[in-house]
Formats: C-alpha cells, sequence, structure tokens
C-alpha cells in the first residue's frame, strides 16, 4: 500500500505473465517503489500548497497596492486637508492640499508628530480631543490653529473618528470664516452703539428744547391774562403762533428714536 501522511492512497504492485511465488528482493523492490511514490505525491501536494498560497499572496499583494493607489488617488483629488494618523499623534498620510495650506512638502510631514506645529494655547484642548478619539468618539466641529511655514497660523476645524489604532480625519481651513464672523459681530457692535448714541443724543436734544420750551409757553400764558398794549398782545400772538414748531421739532427727535429701536 501508499500511505500519504498516514493515508493509504493506493497500492503499488508488479505483474507478471506466470504466476509465482515473490522473491525477498521483489518485496524489497514494491515497498521501496511506493515509498518512493508516497515522497512523489507529498512533494507534489506540498508543491500545490506552496504555489496556491503564493498566489494568495501576490492577489492580497496586488489588492493592497490597488487599495493604496485608490485611496491616493482620493486624497490628491479632495479639496479638505485629508489625513491618517496614529494614537500616539504622528502623520501616517497625508492629501495635497495640506501643502498647499501649510507649506510643508507632505513627505516631511509622514511621520512627524503633529503638536509641534499647534498653537501652544490649542495644545491641551487637542490632546482631549485626541483622547477623546482614542477612546471611540467622533469629533465634530473642533477649531484649533496650526503655524503656517512662515510662521503665520490658520485656524482648522476638524472632522474625526478611529478605526482599529488609526485615527482618520479631515480638515477645513475656516481662517477666513473665522475673520469674517468676528468683522460681522464686531460691525453689528459698533452699529448697536452707534444706534444707542442717536437715540440719547435725540434724547438730550427732544429734552433741551421742551424743557425751555415749557417754561417760554407758561410766561407767555401767564402775559396773556395781564393787561397789554396793543403791540405787546400783537408780539405775545405771534409767539403763541410759532408754539407747535417747537413740539413739531421734539416730535421729530422722538420719532427717530423709536425708529432706531426698532431697526
Amino acid at each position: 500500500p501508499i500511505f500519504v501522511e498516514g493515508v493509504p492512497l493506493g497500492t503499488f504492485a508488479i505483474y507478471q505473465s506466470q504466476p509465482s511465488k515473490p522473491s525477498t528482493e521483489d518485496i524489497a523492490f514494491i515497498e521501496t517503489a511506493a515509498d518512493l511514490a508516497a515522497i512523489a505525491i507529498v512533494r507534489h501536494r506540498t508543491d500545490a500548497r506552496l504555489a496556491a498560497s503564493l498566489a494568495r499572496e501576490q492577489a492580497a499583494a496586488a489588492l493592497q497596492k490597488e487599495t493604496a493607489r485608490n485611496l491616493q488617488s482620493f486624497f490628491d483629488v479632495s479639496l479638505d486637508m485629508l489625513c491618517i494618523a496614529s494614537l500616539d499623534g504622528r502623520f501616517i498620510e497625508l492629501s495635497q492640499c495640506w501643502e498647499a495650506a501649510l507649506g510643508y512638502p507632505i513627505e516631511t510631514l509622514k511621520g512627524q508628530p503633529f503638536l509641534p506645529l499647534i498653537h501652544p494655547d490649542d495644545v491641551e484642548a487637542t490632546r482631549a480631543e485626541v483622547l477623546r478619539v482614542g477612546q471611540g468618539d467622533q469629533i465634530e466641529g473642533f477649531v484649533n490653529r496650526y503655524r503656517r511655514r512662515d510662521g503665520v497660523y490658520r485656524m482648522l476645524e476638524w472632522r474625526t473618528r478611529v478605526s482599529g489604532d488609526l485615527i482618520f480625519a479631515v480638515a477645513r481651513d475656516v481662517t477666513d470664516r473665522q475673520l469674517l464672523e468676528a468683522d460681522m459681530v464686531a460691525a453689528r457692535a459698533a452699529a448697536e452703539a452707534a444706534s444707542r448714541a442717536k437715540s440719547d443724543f435725540l434724547a438730550n436734544v427732544s429734552h433741551e428744547i421742551r424743557t425751555p420750551l415749557n417754561g417760554v409757553i407758561g410766561v407767555t400764558t401767564a402775559l396773556s391774562r395781564t393787561t397789554l398794549s396793543p403791540q405787546q398782545r400783537d408780539i405775545l400772538i405771534g409767539a403763541d403762533t410759532s408754539r407747535p414748531m417747537p413740539y413739531y421739532l421734539c416730535q421729530v427727535c422722538w420719532d427717530l428714536t423709536f425708529e432706531g429701536e426698532e431697526e
């Protein structure tokens, strides 16, 4: 019998034209031939397994290479700053936008820690966010400042998540947006301050007109009840006729004040 790995696969025999009893040499030859056949079968199976294993490794390597090429293509066409980092805070892969945004060549950033690029005031907050990501939290909207090659800091807004021991992140430069929002807040505050100043000014003007006007009206009213010469009464009538004009100015001031408050 032919045994391969303890399992019988078949038999090895020699046939002769005339029946005869095999000699000791014949039996030894047959057993040796069976052992050689078993060795050949084992070797063939081993070679087949090695060839299949090699083919699988080559296919896996080709797939890995294709995946890496597709990932790099995705990185290169993205308008955002994509990166893969380790949990200990080192860049592994970055998209080309990083070089455009910060000015550092991509190859000089790979393998480097990212904390030295961060504004000193933002380092502790960034460490806390990395710790959260390592615990499985997703980060959205976190903003920190990264130093450009020329020393200027840019504000980056982040969205990150972890997979295994890798951090996958997307950053977007929001410096211009943040500055615009700050300018809008400052402009709104200035407009509100100007509106309050206008209201205060008009209120003061109205008060300064109305207060002495009440005194004049009181005096003219008192005079109208006394005996006056024709000339004095004409003057008093003229003063009384012009009385509505100051009141009209006061009303205009009040209207402007309320209009500013409604705006």
